[in-house]
């Protein structure tokens, strides 16, 4: 019978079983803890995970504050004694959050000072040690009772090499972490023990443990536990969104007192305006050729070319007779004289005329009729070789 084999039958044959980790488990510890402790929860026994120390924050999602405890005190039992002349019956009743307790007298009455109170010894059955070296490395809380070593049996649970202080040490050198043995552990107890809390606890140590399986001891057992898990309702989302959030660094401001403590700085002298001005710019006229020799009737020639004005065009008429006449001199208009009459002091004297309304449009024209050609007799004088004509008025 392998070491696997034996957990579960001494698991089995438990009621009391305590769960407990090293000194400085972790996050993967922590994990296994809580998910085998829930799992055995439902096996209807008294199970309890005893740690400590401080849950680490990035579990905060998982309330694991509900599942461990910091001391063994609720597997000690609180007896309470009575005389048994006085009891005659025993019984109890549960009403909300309290549990009432009945005793009935026997022929008597009872009151508090015939009771008596005190601690029982602890009541375990089965120690689970995760990640425990040797039992110097038990947790202090599961340690403050010496007894509990001598009367409980111990299984020791490593995923590297196995201890030695156990009855029964099982180790899983393959897995990537102690959330995979642990659910490889419940897988084989019973895998309907796996509800959506604990494949969650589950594969949340398995995802910090391979850095979200990216890492060498990411193998394919490790995938096919972590599917189980996911089949099973492991808020795979969830997990990685908590652990990406606990993982981002926080930045943390100083104490005010070493804010105060800052010396002042003070401004260093300035010695030259040069050391922020930018370099001056090369000399590009020193990389340039020299000019070529030109003198100053050259250089007067190319600059200031002589200027050639174009002959102005000329167009070419052809040829024709043209007949030319010679003037002919107009008849003079008659000139007829006369004298105007001369205003006399009569005229003056007469009555102004009346209120006329004067006709400012224009008169109609009558169309004048074009002037009349004076009369002429053309004359030709063949007597040249060249006739000439005359008009003479008439």
């Amino acid at each position: 019978m392998d070491n696997q084999t034996q957990i579960i039958a001494k698991i089995n044959q438990s009621k009391n079983i305590l769960i407990t980790v090293g000194h400085s488990p972790s996050v993967d510890v922590l994990t296994a803890a809580l998910g085998l402790t829930l799992a055995i929860d439902k096996l209807k026994k008294h199970s309890s995970a005893i740690f400590s120390g401080q849950l680490p924050p990035i579990m905060k999602f998982l309330r694991p504050e509900r599942t461990f405890e910091d001391s063994t005190a609720s597997f000690r039992d609180f007896i309470i004694s009575l005389d048994k002349d006085k009891a005659d019956k025993l019984r109890y009743k549960v009403e909300g959050d309290l549990v009432k307790i009945f005793i009935t007298p026997y022929h008597t009455t009872i009151s508090p000072a015939d009771l008596k109170f005190e601690q029982g010894e602890m009541n375990v059955d089965l120690i689970i040690a995760i990640g425990v070296k040797n039992q110097a490395d038990i947790d202090k809380a599961a340690m403050a009772h010496g007894k509990i070593l001598h009367s409980a049996a111990i299984v020791t649970i490593k995923s590297g090499a196995a201890s030695d202080f156990g009855a029964i040490n099982a180790a899983f050198p393959t897995t990537s972490g102690y959330s995979e043995a642990v659910s490889k552990l419940v897988i084989e107890l019973d895998e309907n023990l796996l509800s959506k809390q604990i494949s969650t606890a589950l594969l949340t140590g398995i995802v910090i443990e391979t850095e979200q399986f990216s890492n060498a001891r990411t193998t394919p057992d490790t995938m096919t536990i972590a599917s189980k898990l996911l089949s099973n309702g492991a808020d795979q989302q969830l997990i990685v969104k908590e652990i990406r959030g606990a993982l981002e660094p926080i930045p943390v401001a100083p104490p005010p007192e070493q804010i105060q403590d800052i010396p002042e700085l003070e401004p260093e002298p300035i010695e030259s305006l040069d050391d922020f001005l930018p370099p001056p710019l090369p000399d590009f006229d020193d990389k340039l050729p020299p000019p070529p020799d030109i003198s100053a009737s050259e250089f007067s020639e190319v600059i200031s070319p002589e200027i050639v004005e174009a002959p102005p065009e000329t167009v070419e008429i052809p040829p024709e007779v043209v007949k030319i006449q010679p003037e002919t001199e107009l008849a003079q208009p008659d000139i007829i004289e006369t004298e105007l009459p001369v205003l006399t002091d009569s005229a003056q004297s007469l009555p102004p005329p009346p209120d006329t309304v004067f006709d400012l449009s224009p008169p109609n024209q009558p169309e004048t009729a074009p002037p009349e050609q004076p009369k002429t007799v053309e004359i030709i004088d063949t007597s040249k070789s060249d006739p000439t004509q005359f008009h003479i008025p008439i």
